[in-house]
């Protein structure tokens, strides 16, 4: 668009400059004769005729280019984002309305405020109004100086002359009708409404200010004046990021949290870790106004569900699938870590008619069942249920069949634990949803929800950390560590955490059969990664990674060199 409106703007100068060409009667003829017959005579040019052709293709052109833009910029909602696209738009739309001669001084003033509005972070909604109100009034001042006080009086006059029987059938008036003053302000404003829709640029700037404006007091009608002004304030160009291919605006650790950032430099570096992506602390900062406003909620679960797609077609799974379904994690993620202290949702996306087509395709009826109950536990444990209500349905469950370890529950008897830890939820009165989308967008509202839980605001306290962080929320493919016996989990540190980092010596914790959240929560016995570990600690009756699966065990170490 700003290269047609700068070629407009030479071809302008073309038409109106004063040269003049002399028309001789030889060039008259021969360019009429050129109309009937242009392959004998060939074409008459003349370089304002030309300029001015030119000029109303692309004026063509640029209308509909200018449609196209205005049609991209979402108006549901309005934030810093939008307010920053729409002040892009306008410098074009100006530019447009000064190449038809129309003065835009009063208009410029007000883009003048709205460009230094951006910069201030705290602008409030009322101030928008204000500018914006003035954009209204700036238009209303074009039409007059350039429009109606030009037209007004000699319209009246020559409708009253023309008699309504010869007026256009556009114009809606019967030819019976007398010409009275009412007809003449319906005649006039539907010609007024003709030459300002053939101004350059006019008629989208009155529309698209008066979206604007329709927009901000739909808002105002929403929203209480603090989340009218948070809701101004929000990016939502930088609310999301894929694991694989982040966007440049939210490439920091702050945005992402570390556990995201971190995430995002694996898979930079070509090391194997789950695709997913990370709903950014923009979203958190926000979260208020953004469920506030139904437009702006839709727009963010439209991004959820875009990047889901997107993580569907790099697993061949789909979410929600009875046959080929893609499960979820759902994690918390600030650029301060607080461990153990917010919520987190393993297998999200399985309900029992899932879980029964997950046994079909899979093959694994406990493994199934396994992941199920796990998926109950940590959707209960969201709704401040405790760890021991589930660890008694589990003890109660090893009593009845006379074992030590889940791992020895036959595939039937962990689908009774799995039901049995669904009823326990219903008895508790939390209430389970059974939907798989609906599962995932209230397992990223607990996420963002669990930074002000109790136990979180306390362990910010003795530890010193603000409150202000927020977390961002990372979402991944689901990896399975109970799939089988010889599955499994852990964790790892480059280093022994107790001696001089001095070389590459891994260490840390892994369980068999297992997924992760056994091991932080130390709900299982774990082995030492390394026999230098093995030793060190002295964990004599360990089965060490590095024995007992060594190929993994390499693997690592690879990553941890190339890492360090």
């Amino acid at each position: 668009l700003q290269g047609i409106l700068n070629y407009l703007k030479l071809l302008k100068q073309i038409i109106l400059s004063p040269e003049q060409f002399e028309i001789t009667e030889d060039i008259y003829r021969k360019r009429h004769i050129a109309a009937d017959i242009p392959s004998m005579y060939g074409t008459y040019n003349e370089r304002k005729f030309d300029a001015l052709v030119f000029s109303f293709r692309l004026e063509n052109l640029a209308n509909v280019l200018f449609e196209e833009l205005i049609g991209s910029i979402n108006l549901n909602f309005l934030t810093r984002t939008t307010i920053i696209q729409i002040v892009d738009c306008m410098h074009l739309l100006f530019q447009a309305m000064e190449l038809d001669g129309i003065v835009v001084k009063p208009l410029k003033h007000c883009l003048n405020l709205l460009t230094h509005a951006i910069d201030v972070r705290r602008f409030s909604f009322t101030q928008y109004l204000d500018i914006f109100g003035e954009f209204s009034r700036a238009e209303q001042h074009i039409l007059n100086a350039h429009y109606t006080s030009i037209h007004e009086k000699n319209l009246a006059l020559i409708i009253r002359m023309t008699g309504t029987e010869r007026l256009l059938p556009k114009f809606s008036i019967g030819k019976d009708e007398k010409v009275s003053q009412e007809v003449v302000s319906k005649v006039s404003e539907a010609f007024f409404r003709d030459v300002v829709a053939t101004t350059f640029g006019f008629q989208y700037l009155d529309n698209f200010v008066s979206k604007v404006i329709h927009t901000l007091w739909r808002q105002s009608e929403e929203l209480s004046g603090p989340n009218l002004d948070l809701l101004l304030s929000y990016d939502p160009g930088k609310v999301l990021s894929s694991v694989r291919t982040p966007q440049n605006a939210t490439t920091d650790p702050i945005s992402l949290g570390t556990k995201g950032y971190n995430l995002v430099r694996l898979s930079a570096l070509k090391i194997p870790a789950p695709d997913g992506f990370i709903i950014t602390t923009e979203v958190f900062r926000c979260l208020r106004a953004i469920s506030a406003f139904g437009k702006a909620d839709e727009d963010l679960r439209e991004k959820i569900l875009f990047h889901i797609h997107q993580l569907e077609k790099q697993t061949a799974r789909k979410f929600g699938h009875t046959n080929n379904p893609l499960l979820l994690s759902v994690r918390s993620g600030a650029a301060i870590s607080l461990p153990g202290m917010m919520t987190t949702f393993l297998n999200v996306g399985l309900n029992e008619k899932i879980t029964e087509g997950l046994v079909k395709r899979t093959g694994k009826p406990w493994f199934a069942w396994d992941n199920y109950r796990r998926f109950l536990q940590s959707w209960g444990m969201s709704y401040n249920m405790e760890r021991d209500v589930f660890d008694a349905v589990m003890n109660a469950y090893k009593r009845k069949y006379g074992i030590d370890h889940k791992r020895a529950f036959s595939p039937e008897q962990m689908r009774e634990v799995a039901l049995s830890y669904r009823e326990t939820l219903i008895d508790e009165g939390v209430r389970l949803k059974d939907d798989p989308y609906e599962q995932l967008f209230q397992a990223i509202r607990q996420v963002f929800y669990s930074w002000d839980s109790d136990k979180a605001k306390t362990y910010r306290d003795i530890m010193g950390i603000s409150d202000d962080w927020g977390t961002a929320v990372i979402v991944q493919n689901m990896v399975f560590g109970n799939l089988y016996e010889r599955a499994g989990s852990g964790v790892v540190f480059t280093h022994n955490p107790h001696a001089p980092l001095d070389k590459v010596s891994l260490w840390g914790d892994y369980t068999a059969g297992n997924q992760g959240e056994d091991v932080v929560s130390g709900l299982v016995r774990t082995h030492a990664i390394s026999r230098e570990q093995k030793a060190v600690e002295g964990r004599d009756q360990d089965e060490a990674m590095e024995d007992v699966f060594p190929e993994i065990f390499e693997a690592l170490r690879d990553i941890a060199k190339a890492l360090v």
